[in-house]
């Protein structure tokens, strides 16, 4: 318990330094410290505060302590050696900082900091740094030139021209170490410098050559494909280069952020990403303020300021895994700021603290799914849905872009191993069902690796690899990836099956990785008190389904079937889904489970070659359910040849490719009287 405290002492004492309340800071560090007095974490943060407090005594303390524990930590012997410079004691904040560079040596901020000491000292480094040295009169002389290129005006001008005057008014004996002074108003104007102020927006593409990209970079996805083309299109006719926001749903694996870059080739664009997933401090996209050692831009500007440009297309990925509220405030505010068309052409990052332009940034973002992104962030955003893959799909992928790549990537020849579509296909349906290809392309990669490795032994023992690796059978597969870890055989003995009372199969999708599944609901009465047990892995909505679906059963169980109402005060009803490690949620479970508890109560079997997915309402009526695409390529993959699914979802029926519908009688329903004719059919 205790290190869950000190955990959120430490983040608050944080969130407390970020609005300048430094002495609540401190004691927060302090108090996490009284807890655990080698909590380095505490220590870091609390001698950093002291820093740039200027108590430079109580800095050194808390950075020695910290030696102390890690003896081999570069960044606190370079903190420690800031802090020995501020108190003059040159000789060991030279001996830090050589020490930081010599448990890691790649530390460039350690060489630059060195540098700077030595040159105040008028070169007491003995000759180790024999570059000319520069006067603050070079540095400041510098910096006004390229001002003056910029041409600022308004208060972007008036606050650089305050910068360039505290620097003016540093003198080559001053220590550039405490905040605000010479090396920190370095970093920012040479941020301020790096950004685009000056970029023209203009845009030059074709659809023609548009529709090419797209067409190189991915396999299928019609219908994404299309609406990206009519948005470009409509761009392009109003001449409108103004930023746009697109987000782009499916499940992981489906080319998401890939499809981003094809965006930002097709129209001619620099591109840049960042994830934040699980982010949850929103200085990441607004920034530090300048009060603290360590401070930097927002990523949205650091992207900005490395592509040089005012309009690239820049992708957020993960946007539906940020945490909504912490310590460090809600990053789902600070991502509708910098979306917000409204607000965006003035951005102010914390750290330049100045009102840039971000309205001709074309911003993509990506997620496996929308609900747990705020209503005011979606509103602001045009949605397309990447749907999952079909098996045929897959194996064009694989052909055409999975099985070049990761040739290249083992080092393997082409004409060195062959795949048949009937094993890339067995790959696809016992190894990697999922909606996207990573998988896929795992397995690839697996086989490829070991295909690598027995012509590296034969080499080495000098006798003659196989001409050509031939994977063509489904026991070529299982050679190299072992027994598949998905059935979809209909032979087989181990799909799900109905073959008694109380059983029924649904189906269900699980999120967010998109793979449809068939699952069995199963229920057996035990003497006792009235009501039902329930168990599986399941959440929220599920329960509730069940909760309904046991409401409504035994209300038509006893006008319907005349099941006698004592039965149900003498038997407790046990519900469950097997299969525990998958959780499931959603309401479309629940005319499978209301079948499944009729089929007990009144000693029937389903049919055991129907599948059904709608949600069930109390009068009984049948409501439309989502990913119905996926639900059929479950069932299929469990040997069902009826589906039965709501009546409103006929139209999503019609933009499901016909290969997926093979072999499958459907049943639009409304009612669940229509469902029991069906899958209970009176004898």
């Amino acid at each position: 318990m205790a290190i869950d405290i000190k955990i959120i002492l430490v983040k608050k004492g944080k969130a407390l330094r970020g609005q300048e309340k430094t002495d609540e800071a401190i004691a927060c560090f302090t108090e996490a410290l009284s807890l655990d007095p080698e909590y380095v974490e505490a220590l870091k943060e609390r001698a950093n505060t002291y820093a740039n407090l200027g108590k430079f005594d109580e800095a050194v303390a808390d950075y020695s302590e910290i030696i102390r524990i890690e003896p081999d930590s570069a960044e606190a012997y370079m903190y420690r050696g800031y802090a020995y410079a501020r108190k003059n004691d040159f000789d060991k904040a030279i001996a830090d900082l050589m020490e930081a560079i010599r448990k890691e040596p790649s530390g460039t901020e350690s060489y630059r900091i060195l540098g700077d000491i030595c040159r105040m000292k008028g070169g007491g480094s003995g000759g180790a740094f024999p570059e000319e040295t520069v006067t603050t009169g070079d540095t400041y002389r510098r910096y006004r030139e390229k001002f003056d290129t910029f041409h600022f005006t308004g208060e972007v001008k008036e606050a650089i021209e305050r910068e360039l005057e505290k620097l003016n008014q540093v003198t080559d004996n001053d220590i550039p170490f405490e905040p605000n002074n010479f090396t920190i108003t370095q970093d920012y104007l040479d941020t301020i410098f790096a950004l685009p102020w000056n970029d023209t927006p203009g845009e030059s593409y074709t659809l023609k050559d548009a529709e090419r990209i797209l067409e190189e970079d991915h396999y299928g996805l019609k219908d994404v494909k299309t609406r990206i083309l009519e948005y470009l299109a409509v761009r392009k006719k109003k001449n409108d280069t103004r930023g746009a926001i697109l987000c782009l749903v499916g499940p992981p694996g489906v080319g998401k952020t890939s499809v981003g870059k094809s965006i930002a080739r097709a129209m001619n664009k620099e591109f840049f990403r960042f994830s934040v997933g699980g982010m949850s401090d929103e200085a990441e996209l607004r920034g530090h303020r300048r009060t603290y050692i360590g401070a930097q831009p927002g990523q949205i500007i650091k992207g900005l300021k490395a592509q040089k440009t005012k309009s690239p297309v820049c992708l957020i990925d993960e946007a539906d895994k940020m945490s909504k509220n912490s310590w460090h405030g809600n990053p789902y505010s600070a991502l509708l700021e910098v979306l917000d068309p409204e607000q965006n052409n003035t951005f102010r990052d914390n750290y330049i603290d100045l009102p840039f332009d971000l309205s001709n940034v074309f911003f993509i973002l990506t997620a496996n799914e929308l609900s747990p992104i705020p209503e005011p962030v979606r509103d602001r955003m045009e949605i397309i849905e990447i749907p999952g893959y079909i098996d045929t799909e897959k194996l064009q992928i694989a052909r055409n872009y999975l099985i070049p790549k990761t040739l290249e990537r083992c080092g393997l020849d082409k004409s060195r191993i062959n795949y048949s579509d009937e094993a890339l296909l067995h790959i696809a349906n016992g190894y990697a069902i999922e909606s996207g290809v990573r998988e896929l392309e795992r397995s690839l990669d697996k086989i490829n690796r070991k295909a690598v490795k027995i012509i590296i032994e034969d080499e080495e023992r000098n006798s003659a690899p196989e001409a050509m690796f031939q994977v063509n059978s489904r026991s070529d597969v299982e050679k190299y990836l072992g027994r598949p870890r998905y059935n979809y055989d209909k032979s087989s003995g181990d799909l799900l099956k109905a073959d008694r009372p109380g059983m029924a199969i649904g189906l269900v999708v699980l999120k967010p990785v998109g793979i449809g599944m068939a699952f069995i609901c199963e229920a057996i009465p035990v003497p006792g008190e009235r009501g039902f047990t329930l168990t599986g892995n399941l959440l929220k909505v599920m329960r509730e389904s069940t909760e309904i679906a046991m409401t409504y059963t035994q209300k038509i169980a006893m006008e319907n079937y005349n099941v006698d109402a004592a039965w149900f005060e003498k038997n407790h009803i046990h519900i469950h889904f097997p299969e525990g490690a998958t959780p499931k949620d959603g309401p479309s479970a629940g005319i499978a489970i209301a079948v499944a508890l009729l089929s007990l109560f009144t000693n029937r079997i389903t049919r055991p070659d129907v599948a059904m997915t709608g949600e069930l309402t109390l009068g009984g009526r049948i409501l439309s359910i989502g990913g119905l695409k996926e639900k059929i390529i479950g069932a299929k993959r469990n040997g069902a040849e009826h589906v039965v699914f709501p009546k409103q979802n006929i139209h999503d029926l019609d933009e499901i490719p016909d290969i997926v519908k093979e072999g499958i009688q459907f049943h639009p329903v409304e009612r669940f009287e229509e469902v029991l004719a069906i899958a209970l059919p009176e004898t």
